[in-house]
């Protein structure tokens, strides 16, 4: 941005507007800059912070206002959204209908202006400011010096009041809504406001400052599209042609572009071209355009970056623990469980493209999940994509899944649902067991567990002799992060998961179930726990404390030497599984 600013600011082509005294004092040597992004970031050059009076520009947020206010069939009654190819003062209307050609033009200014809400000009002129300082984030005033300058050379446009009066375009008192009109052009605004305003545009209507909706939802891509074709006057269509994005621009020297999801521009130079629009202004958009590529009919395709990878659920397991039986079960049969990891905006044509990824995945699975963790924005009307999609599945004999949906989808397309990809993948190796004929429930001996395989019946009886039997309730703790780490915990039946914490929130990391240990490295290695450990589902455990375990040991040293080969050999099979996931997901 520095380096197009210290190009763009040798020009000194242009004339400051002179036919309002008051604009015609500006300095022509003010030149600010301002981008505010979706997120809130923000980036000012020069003299972004510099006071001037709105203008023109207020024209496509009024416009929402109106729209707002009466909907838009109603609104479109009075004023149309054609380009008219002229400027912006000209005393023209439709011939056919006599409404004006657009809200950008003077002409149409003042009817939307007089269909914002109030009954009078003083109620009518505080909705306008106050709907503009939503936009803006904070609350703006009118300059009334310009005001007043406005009004005594305004003859123009309350001839125009007339003309609109005349022709049943106007219902209001037209003293009243001309000088409304005038005091909308007079609200002072920075470079930084009208960035922000944009910024609000891009962002769906939210201020992105603030958080509060300014304008609904369903209206800011007719705003957007007005600005596109009429915001720049007779040089709309050059501006669309060399630099691609709604924008508008006033007489006081700024030009508010908009690059829709992502950030409002503004610039302000009070230097004016034959078009009325900012010399410095209408150069800095073009040169930042180019550089950037963010002209809207040269945005990138999206479709063939939609699917990050795809894997199989014999390769990339979830973080639950199994036993040595449900674990060769799931190499076997695990891979009918298909992957697909999506990432990116869905929009239209990366949804498009998703469903021939799922089409082609269908070949071999029995359960095909759809990892949504990535994604960004997805536009609610591809809830009929999904929900096309479900049906392809459904179709071919495949159980969709989806993973990470957001809100806007939830419960809109037939599928089962989870809140991440590893409670989905979880689930399908449930249902690949419970395909397999194993039982949903077990409890095991401790000839079963995997840390005590290969031990005696003699060394098993003396552990179970000083161990303790405890059963824990769902969201009971076995232990908390803090701890002493004094006891191992073998797992006979249920569910405990292992959660990690960052002070903010927990996090599982792994879930153990029957036959499996924890507890086992803190006990090793003393001091506290590193985590916490909750049981999922109602558990039983045999709970030994660890110098009972060196005291056996002590008189068998045979058994230390097993439980280290076992403890080492838990670990391979956990680095084997690891690596195998890796190389799944390169």
């Amino acid at each position: 941005m520095s380096a197009v600013f210290d190009n763009v600011r040798r020009r000194r082509d242009g004339q400051v507007a002179s036919y309002i005294p008051a604009l015609a004092e500006a300095d022509p040597d003010l030149f600010g800059v301002s981008l505010v992004t979706v997120d809130a970031g923000s980036y000012d050059i020069g003299d972004s912070h510099h006071p001037f009076t709105i203008q023109s520009v207020s024209k496509p947020f009024s416009f929402g206002l109106a729209l707002d206010e009466h909907g838009l069939d109603a609104t479109l009654e009075s004023v149309g959204v054609e380009p008219s190819g002229d400027p912006f003062n000209a005393i023209e209307l439709d011939l056919r209908t006599h409404r004006p050609y657009n809200p950008m033009v003077n002409t149409g200014a003042i009817v939307t202006t007089s269909l914002v809400r109030g009954s009078n000009e003083v109620e009518r002129t505080e909705s306008i400011v106050r709907g503009l300082s939503r936009f803006a984030g904070r609350r703006l005033e009118i300059d009334e010096d310009v005001f007043a300058s406005e009004r005594e050379t305004g003859d123009r446009n309350f001839a125009i009041g007339y003309l609109l009066r005349n022709f049943g375009m106007l219902d209001a008192d037209v003293n009243d809504v001309v000088e409304t009109y005038f005091r909308q052009c007079s609200v002072v605004v920075t470079a930084h406001d009208l960035a922000v305003m944009g910024a609000t545009l891009a962002n769906g209507g939210i201020n992105p400052v603030t958080g509060q909706r300014a304008l609904r939802e369903e209206h800011v891509s007719r705003v957007l599209s007005v600005m596109s074709t009429c915001g720049m006057y007779d040089y709309a269509g050059e501006w669309v042609f060399r630099i691609g994005l709604p924008a508008k621009s006033g007489v006081s020297g700024a030009v508010v572009a908009v690059l829709p999801g992502e950030f409002g521009l503004a610039v302000f130079s009070p230097p004016l071209d034959e078009h009325g629009n900012s010399v410095r202004g209408i150069a800095f958009a073009e040169e930042f355009s180019q550089r950037f590529r963010i002209h809207l009919m040269g945005r990138p395709p999206t479709a063939r970056r939609v699917v990050r990878r795809t894997y199989r659920g014999d390769a990339v397991r979830s973080k639950r623990g199994r036993t040595a039986p449900e674990n060769a079960v799931l190499r076997e049969h695990g891979g009918g469980t298909h992957v697909i990891e999506v990432q990116g905006d869905l929009g239209f044509g990366a949804t498009e493209a998703l469903s021939r990824a799922v089409q082609e995945e269908l070949d071999g699975a029995t359960r095909l999940v759809i990892d949504l963790r990535r994604s960004g924005t997805i536009e609610p009307a591809m809830g009929a994509m999904f929900r096309a999609m479900s049906g392809m599945v459904e179709s071919a004999g495949v159980e969709l899944i989806l993973a990470g949906l957001p809100q806007t989808l939830r419960g809109r397309v037939p599928a089962h649902e989870f809140v991440d990809v590893d409670s989905a993948l979880e689930w399908c190796e449930d249902q690949v067991l419970s395909d397999a004929g194993l039982p949903d429930e077990v409890i095991l001996g401790l000839d079963e567990i995997e840390l005590l395989a290969g031990l005696g019946a003699e060394t098993l009886e003396r552990i179970e002799n000083v161990a303790e039997l405890i059963v824990l309730e769902p969201g009971d703790p076995a232990f908390r992060e803090g701890d002493p780490a004094e006891h191992i915990y073998f797992v006979r039946s249920g569910l405990v998961d292992v959660l990690l914490s960052n002070h903010e929130r927990a996090k599982r990391v792994s879930s153990v179930g029957p036959g499996s240990v924890f507890g086992e490295i803190g006990a090793l290695e003393g001091g506290l726990r590193s985590g916490t450990c909750i049981a999922k589902s109602k558990t039983e455990c045999t709970v030994l404390r660890w110098d009972e375990l060196r005291a056996i040991c002590a008189q068998d040293p045979a058994v230390l030497d097993r439980l280290y080969t076992n403890l080492a050999m838990t670990l391979a099979d956990r680095l084997r599984k690891a690596d195998d996931e890796r190389r799944a997901l390169w």
